[in-house]
């Protein structure tokens, strides 16, 4: 209803919404039985993005097994603060698109 979209769109939305979430399950529990065996998984981690005028390009290695919740958030704020940047609004889109990136870095490694 938010988009004035057809209720035909629903099971649609719905489906999608259950097959990403079913994917993230399964690629966290295969990540969590790996970083038994393999505690630190070193990836480079490349993140590009735009907010408003401010533009940010960069690269840096992460170990995608980290399990510490606020990790992309901490880094994401001393980026921003390392750069002078202040704007709270980019250090979410930097850790949202961290997160992004080692999911992705996970899901290759199982696919």
């Amino acid at each position: 209803k938010d988009m004035s979209l057809p209720q035909s769109f629903v099971a649609v939305v719905v489906d999608s919404m259950q097959r990403q979430i079913n994917e993230f399950r399964v690629v966290e529990e295969k990540a969590k039985v790996r970083a038994l065996h393999e505690p630190e998984r070193l990836e480079v981690i490349k993140i590009n993005l735009r907010c408003g005028t401010t533009s940010i390009k960069d690269s840096f290695v992460w170990d995608i097994f980290n399990t510490s919740e606020d990790d992309p958030e901490r880094f994401a704020r001393t980026l921003c603060k390392d750069l002078d940047l202040g704007e709270r609004e980019l250090a979410h889109l930097i850790a949202h698109k961290i997160r992004e990136e080692v999911f992705n870095k996970k899901k290759d490694l199982f696919s």
